[in-house]
């Protein structure tokens, strides 16, 4: 009796140490604990995933002619900030804020065809979008910019560390070409939405210090289709030459703006990429802030570097 029950102690520890053994090597990683999405938004996620799989989609590549690119965003719909009040007032007049349209469509149009247009070629790729950002009147961000966390950032795609004296540009060059050849196929973008009203520009008058920094988007598809549950994303590694680090704790009023398309990567994953904006008064044109992901497969999407 002692020797049958001694097998069956046996054949529990081995199948609670296989279990435990599997437990193991099928339990989530720190990535995907820390993006793993609540309840809330695995259902928006859901939701909106199942529309963004009825698009029909066109090759990044079309894209690559300039014009073509401006000529489709042409056909992208507006929507206008929210009326002016008293204590968050217009800070551009009609005209001003028609030629403020213009730009938004022609900065997204030369965005995607300067950065998201990639060839066989990642050295000719980054020189190109450098140029363009460097034309804009953008310079790369210093070194020092606590945002780009360097000294990990640049060890991390690169794999040595940040040397000493290195430029800007010359880190940025490193850092992309390092992304590109250990880049994710859910992160490597191959299409967007083919019709232009499946993208989204919306603009908003923002006082620094009141109210909501970001529009309420109207479009057809709704706000969650855009914002979705969750987000991820990084700083522009530019600014503009002439960039006021305060801007943002001054008592002013700016005009701000998001401007999305929908995307299909290499492995097939479908999401909204939305660049973040706001009017410059002094370069007359929108400098680019910041970029999200949303409703994607964020554990396994790289940060685009841009």
């Amino acid at each position: 009796m002692k020797r049958k029950w001694f097998l069956v102690s046996i054949a529990i520890t081995l199948i609670a140490a296989t279990s435990i053994f599997y437990w193991w090597r099928s339990r989530p990683t720190a990535v995907e604990r820390f993006y793993e999405p609540t309840p809330d938004q695995a259902l928006i996620k859901r939701d909106a995933q199942a529309a963004y799989a009825t698009l029909e989609m066109t090759s990044v590549e079309s894209f690559s002619d300039l014009d073509a690119s401006h000529s489709y965003f042409g056909r992208v719909p507006i929507q206008d900030p929210q009326p002016a009040t008293t204590q968050i007032p217009a800070t551009l007049n009609d005209t001003q804020l028609v030629e403020a349209k213009r730009k938004l469509r022609s900065v997204l149009a030369q965005f995607v065809h300067y950065r998201l247009v990639t060839t066989d070629d990642p050295q000719r790729d980054v020189d190109r979008y450098i140029a363009w950002r460097h034309n804009r009147g953008d310079v790369t961000r210093p070194i020092d910019d606590p945002s780009l966390y360097m000294q990990d950032t640049y060890p991390h795609y690169v794999g040595s560390p940040l040397p000493d004296g290195i430029s800007s540009d010359q880190a940025f060059r490193d850092i992309y070409l390092g992304a590109r050849a250990t880049e994710k196929p859910a992160g490597h973008i191959t299409a967007i939405s083919t019709n232009p009203t499946e993208s989204l520009f919306a603009m908003c008058w923002k006082h620094t210090h009141i109210g909501s920094d970001q529009p309420v988007v109207n479009h057809p598809r709704g706000q969650e289709y855009w914002r979705g549950g969750q987000a991820g994303g990084s700083t522009t590694w530019f600014q503009y030459v002439h960039a006021d680090p305060l801007a943002y704790t001054r008592v002013q009023v700016q005009l701000l703006a998001i401007a999305g398309i929908v995307v299909e990567s290499q492995r097939g994953d479908r999401y909204p990429i939305v660049l973040w904006l706001v009017w410059n008064p002094e370069r007359a044109d929108w400098d680019i802030n910041g970029m999200h992901f949303v409703n994607a497969d964020l554990a396994n999407l790289p940060a685009l570097i841009y």
